[in-house]
């Protein structure tokens, strides 16, 4: 029997662009899965920029980027979080991700005030590639506005939009 760790290893490995240009190479199909998370959120939404929005209560939204986000830019080396407190306006600049191929930034894709970050990404900022949707979160926020989190795209209409923009 195969150890956990050793199958995310290999499943991390297999979701790799690498691999999947070899297979393009000799005409081999892939799909890119959106989530790697063993459950889906019901109150999660998602920005065009590859943020997911998770709604935990109501005025309290946990955010972090996609695994699509994360797949495609590949193994991240360091997170520069926002400042808890700080109030960002939607769509405004809060953060960036370094990974060994970009620098990307992060947006707000909402309106509030930071309450939190995840402390865990300062020394390991790899939890984002093993875990977008769960351990890898970045930050949460005191959401001004409920309609702002419900004008996000839903999880099928977010898989659509990358579809669309491949």
């Amino acid at each position: 029997m195969f150890s956990v760790a050793l199958c995310r290893t290999v499943q991390r490995a297999l979701s790799s662009t690498y691999v999947r240009s070899c297979l393009a190479t000799h005409n081999v199909r892939t799909t890119r899965q959106l989530s790697t998370s063993q459950h889906r959120y019901a109150e999660t939404r998602f920005s065009e920029k590859h943020e997911w929005i998770r709604n935990e209560d109501g005025s309290t939204a946990t955010i972090g980027i996609t695994a699509y986000a994360q797949d495609t830019l590949g193994e991240i080396v360091y997170i520069m979080l926002p400042e808890v407190g700080k109030e960002f306006t939607m769509d405004e600049e809060c953060g960036s991700v370094e990974s060994v191929k970009a620098v990307s930034d992060i947006y707000c894709p909402l309106t509030g005030v930071v309450t939190e970050v995840n402390p865990k990404l300062g020394d390991e900022p790899d939890l984002v590639n093993k875990s977008p949707l769960d351990e890898g979160w970045m930050f949460k926020l005191k959401m001004s506005s409920l309609e702002q989190f419900n004008a996000l795209k839903t999880e099928t209409e977010y898989e659509e939009f990358i579809k669309e923009s491949e």
